[in-house]
């Protein structure tokens, strides 16, 4: 189960920060940085909640690779939470047609949530085996359950954390590349550093 939930949080991660790459050219890289993250906050959970990525994240848990109309609200709170920080462009270094510039992130602590729903949800599927419930899709609404408690919990952005964003110039203007893990994890509020951890807590 702890792979699934990592599964599940890694495909959300990637698709919430590479779907909306393209079409952000600018004619600076902080303008560039800015158009890009600027289209991130506004569009974002509006392009992982189309049907097919839904059932790409729901089959992670689902023989039908749906999820329910409960599950659907809540993974939606979710991606509203991780696409709801603030930054600060800071520094710009330009290198030929290569760029780098210095972002500030601040974010709600979506990875500490995380793993504070894993911990819970571990506990609570205890004791309902104990007391004979396996059913799978009762085992899994408890997990979206304990999870959107935590995400009720998140009111206050305290997570922060300052990364490089790499630039290439195009014939288009300047563009984002690609984003590596350290960058996801300071845009997201520490996703990737609780999903390291939990992958290793599960090998």
């Amino acid at each position: 189960m702890i792979k699934k939930i990592c599964a599940l949080f890694t495909a959300v991660a990637l698709m919430a920060g590479g779907c909306l790459l393209a079409g952000c050219s600018a004619d600076s890289p902080s303008e560039a940085t800015v158009a890009y993250l600027t289209k991130l906050k506004s569009e974002g959970v509006n392009e992982l909640l189309k049907l097919d990525q839904n059932k790409e994240v729901g089959s992670l848990f689902g023989d039908d690779g749906s999820l329910t109309e409960d599950q659907q609200k809540i993974m939606g709170d979710l991606l509203a939470k991780m696409v709801d920080f603030d930054y600060e462009v800071k520094n710009e270094t330009i290198d030929g047609d290569s760029a780098q510039v210095e972002v500030a992130f601040k974010n709600y602590e979506i990875g500490k949530a995380l793993s504070s729903s894993l911990t819970d949800y571990l506990s609570k599927a205890f004791t309902l085996a104990l007391g004979g419930t396996t059913d799978e899709a009762a085992l899994t609404q408890l997990f979206y359950d304990t999870l959107d408690e935590k995400l009720d919990a998140l009111t206050e952005k305290t997570h922060e954390s300052t990364v490089t964003l790499s630039l290439t110039k195009t014939d288009s203007g300047w563009e984002v590349n690609s984003l590596g893990n350290d960058q996801y994890d300071a845009m997201l509020g520490g996703l990737f550093s609780a999903i390291n951890s939990l992958e290793s807590f599960g090998s």
